[in-house]
């Protein structure tokens, strides 16, 4: 996560009124903020694999729930950008929460609100950043376990000096 730049978010929805919309509401939230745009699935792949954006807004109506959001979500989160999804309530159950833990917030559309928005997203970039922080310090613990190993094999090696 960048975040000593301006925030960069992706606003992705097949809608044009709901990319307007809530990109008002970031500029709100966000006035520095870097914010884009796409009108499909495949765009925010190759928004995110081209420019990493630090969030991913997406209308639950640009993807089919029942068999791409968990494919979806994960791609995005393996690339540390959290994924915040916007539903009408109907197009979105408790079930897909519980089978997407990805995602890092469903909105609902008719609660919409520069606060809550602001709310998500904050919350979203802060839990992204801190499991980067926590992937790496695991791999550097990992690293140090490792070098011990490594000492400790090399000081069962030492051979008695000449004479002795």
């Amino acid at each position: 996560m960048n975040r000593s730049s301006a925030l960069k978010i992706l606003i992705a929805s097949s809608h044009a009124d709901t990319r307007v919309a809530v990109s008002w509401m970031l500029r709100q939230a966000y006035p520095a903020a870097v914010i884009s745009k796409a009108e499909t699935s495949a765009e925010v792949i190759q928004v995110t694999e081209s420019d990493v954006p630090d969030c991913v807004v997406v209308d639950a109506s640009l993807i089919d729930l029942s068999t791409e959001l968990a494919s979806f979500s994960e791609t995005l989160w393996q690339c540390q950008v959290p994924l915040i999804l916007i539903h009408d309530g109907t197009d979105a159950s408790p079930m897909d929460a519980d089978s997407c833990p990805d995602v890092a917030a469903w909105l609902v559309r008719s609660s919409l609100s520069v606060s809550y928005v602001e709310l998500a997203i904050s919350k979203a970039v802060t839990l992204a950043s801190m499991a980067c922080r926590i992937a790496a310090l695991e791999q550097e613990a990992q690293q140090l376990r490792n070098d011990k190993l490594a000492l400790e094999a090399a000081a069962t090696e030492v051979t008695p000096a000449d004479g002795e």
